[in-house]
């Protein structure tokens, strides 16, 4: 075999395998695997992309055909070295990109309160702040309860440097907290009570979906939902199911929800959950640095945590789950951890599930005539595991509605009211579906009782739209 044969055998299979390599980058990054199931518009745009190794390809097989025609071989050999190279920095180009425009490193983060996933000797969910600085520097977090004002208690960094992690342990319950940091950002935030009465629930908001950085997205709404939540001072923590914004590869989409979320979070610990959007080519990376920069000794991924609360025996069990678009990203490890956290609790507590992508929701048919509703893939997968320990409460976005259901005993309910643009009304309603509205915004309030748990839906306006007693 000659020296030109060799080569055009390569230029034949060298498109093909850089092709496949590039498909297993791309499908090695979170919410790759479900947006080609999910979405036309990018399964067709894959398969035309497929086509053009191919096509190159037959430039290398026709130079091999025509080896004995030397200037038929010669003219099939260049061009299909010339497309090689071109199609070689192409991919290249888009690799690079994709890292460099995912490159989580910012000038700086704006301050924020998250609550983690640790709990305090008095059976409260620690708290944490972060914030980087563009300049290395000593920062510090001073607290004091507004019972004892006297009595401060510093935290600051032990060297200089970009980012600071303050976190803030053994809360004491009913008890308001002020916490000012040494840039001047400032918080006021209520612990809950550790005793569960009928005139003294466990209380926490929810909401899912503002799509910062998209044109249609209602920042303005947001803003007022965030302050409804803050209003009431007994509202544990916020928890917000994902898709903060709209292209998880726009960094300029990032800064405009993390100052957002900075300015407007000054009362209440907020619980992150990563949506399809926030993960979209690499914008995983950047969900990580501005929202799960804190990890703890129970940490197993920034993705997904077990939060607990223990009220004087009632144990609360919140549990996030890293489902962008629906069980495309559940992975043994993830797996796992739920089955162990899960199989940490009992009967008598009280376990809440929050995830991006809904588990059961009723809906419409996308473009191509995919079900944007009842997920069986994830019903099959997750529901017997919801059953066996005895989930109460699944909490979900992705679907920009409101809706309540109730399968054998386990309620879901989809909070896709928090600024991003409504759906349009469905034409597939989920069964066990309780009660459903479309085209509002709003958030959902969970109050937990010994014996039952209330869930209200909000409009913006705090109006009730509906709410339902659950048995646990």
């Amino acid at each position: 075999m000659n020296k030109n044969t060799t080569k055009n055998i390569l230029l034949t299979f060298l498109p093909i395998l850089v092709m496949a390599l590039f498909i297993i980058f791309i499908f090695s990054l979170p919410s790759t695997y479900g947006i080609f199931k999910w979405n036309q518009y990018y399964k067709n745009l894959l398969l035309k992309i497929c086509i053009l190794p191919i096509f190159i390809s037959l430039f290398g097989l026709f130079a091999l055909i025509f080896k004995s025609k030397k200037i038929i071989n010669k003219i099939f050999s260049l061009i299909s070295t010339v497309l090689n190279i071109i199609f070689i920095i192409i991919i290249i180009a888009i690799v690079f990109y994709i890292f460099y425009n995912s490159n989580p490193s910012f000038a700086q983060i704006e301050p924020k309160i998250i609550l983690l996933d640790t709990t305090g000797s008095y059976g409260i969910a620690d708290i944490g702040i972060y914030f980087s600085t563009s300049n290395k520097e000593i920062a510090q977090c001073d607290y004091y309860t507004e019972s004892n004002k006297e009595n401060i208690t510093s935290i600051k960094d032990e060297k200089k440097s970009l980012d600071h992690i303050f976190i803030i342990k053994d809360l004491l319950p009913d008890s308001i907290y002020y916490f000012k940091l040494s840039n001047g950002k400032t918080y006021k935030y209520k612990t809950p009570k550790t005793e569960i009465s009928e005139n003294s629930p466990f209380s926490f908001v929810v909401s899912s979906d503002p799509h910062f950085g998209r044109k249609e997205s209602r920042n303005d709404i947001t803003k007022k939902i965030i302050d409804l939540a803050q209003q009431n001072r007994d509202n544990a923590f916020f928890a917000i199911l994902g898709d903060f914004v709209e292209s998880g590869y726009s960094k300029s989409d990032w800064q405009i929800a993390s100052k957002f979320i900075s300015e407007n979070f000054d009362s209440i610990p907020i619980i992150p959950v990563m949506g399809n959007h926030d993960a979209f080519v690499g914008g995983h990376r950047i969900y990580k640095t501005i929202f799960a920069p804190i990890m703890t000794s129970n940490t197993k991924s920034a993705y997904y945590k077990h939060y607990k609360y223990d009220f004087n025996g009632k144990k609360i069990h919140i549990i996030s789950l890293s489902l962008l678009w629906g069980v495309e990203d559940f992975s043994i490890k993830q797996r796992n951890f739920l089955i162990e956290e899960l199989s940490k609790t009992s009967k008598e507590d009280m376990v809440v599930i929050l995830a991006h992508a809904f588990i059961y929701a009723s809906g419409y048919n996308e473009e191509g005539g995919i079900p944007w509703y009842d997920n069986i893939s994830a019903i099959k997968t997750l529901e017997p595991i919801f059953k066996k320990y005895d989930v109460d409460l699944v909490l979900s976005g992705h679907n920009h509605t409101m809706e309540l259901i109730e399968n054998d005993s386990i309620y879901y309910a989809i909070i896709g009211g928090f600024g991003g643009l409504p759906d349009p009304e469905k034409t597939f309603t989920s069964k066990g579906s309780i009660w459903y509205t479309n085209g509002k915004y709003g958030y959902a309030k969970i109050s937990l009782f010994a014996e039952y748990f209330l869930i209200k839906f909000f409009d913006e306006n705090n109006k009730i739209l509906f709410e339902n007693i659950c048995k646990y």
